[in-house]
């Protein structure tokens, strides 16, 4: 075997590592003698264009079965709806926070209106300011968050 066939299969070994253990765990070793042949017989045959069709081959799989393995494990589930959620609340609070400045007003630096809004439930305090110079302006911009302890 050449050097060439020998670092695509201890590359390909690797890329074995993007499937699932218990999938890997079944199929690795199916896999690797079915990979090393299609190298060894593209080389032999066609060198260095076959060997890229094979590694074409090979990485196509890694997208089209590695990765959706992947997704199904429950713990990749838990953690993108975790952090999809945790993205959704914060817009949301967010955008309520920035559209809504009803909340103490006083004159901050430079005349800029300044608001300070209490979220009892958070504790959090944020202050916001509103540009009267920028009549464009149609919404308020975080300065600062203060959080409180209960």
């Amino acid at each position: 075997m050449t050097s060439a066939v020998r670092v695509s299969c201890g590359l390909y070994k690797m890329l074995l590592f993007t499937y699932p253990s218990d999938f890997r765990l079944r199929f690795e070793r199916e896999m690797i003698t079915t990979f090393s042949d299609l190298i060894y017989g593209e080389w032999k045959h066609n060198g260095l264009p076959g060997v890229a069709r094979v590694w074409r081959s090979a990485v196509g799989e890694v997208f089209s079965v590695a990765v959706p393995l992947r997704l199904r494990s429950p713990i990749v589930i838990a953690t993108s709806l975790s952090l999809l959620l945790s993205i959704a609340l914060f817009m949301a609070v967010f955008h309520a926070m920035t559209h809504v400045c009803n909340g103490e007003q006083f004159t901050g630096s430079a005349g800029a209106r300044r608001f300070r809004i209490s979220l009892a439930v958070t504790g959090c305090q944020p202050v916001m300011r509103c540009d009267p110079r920028n009549s464009s302006q149609s919404h308020a911009i975080v300065d600062e968050v203060r959080v409180s302890r209960f």
